[in-house]
């Protein structure tokens, strides 16, 4: 079982970062990177729920070609 190091700054969720940890890559690798304007310096780490949230919401919001 993989103990919680981090808690979403957005819900509040505890959840388990990689990088924090130690670990070369963690699963937010895997996402999209939010546009700087969307994170500010002292926003802590989300959870894989809300930062699927916030990519999708992104994501959603560029234009079709």
């Amino acid at each position: 079982m993989t103990t919680s190091n981090q808690t979403c700054f957005k819900c509040g969720l505890d959840f388990y970062c990689q990088s924090l940890a130690g670990e070369t890559t963690c699963w937010c690798m895997a996402l999209p990177a939010l546009p700087k304007d969307q994170v500010s310096p002292d926003q802590g780490c989300l959870c894989q729920k809300c930062l699927k949230e916030q990519t999708d919401n992104q994501l959603s919001k560029l234009p079709i070609l």
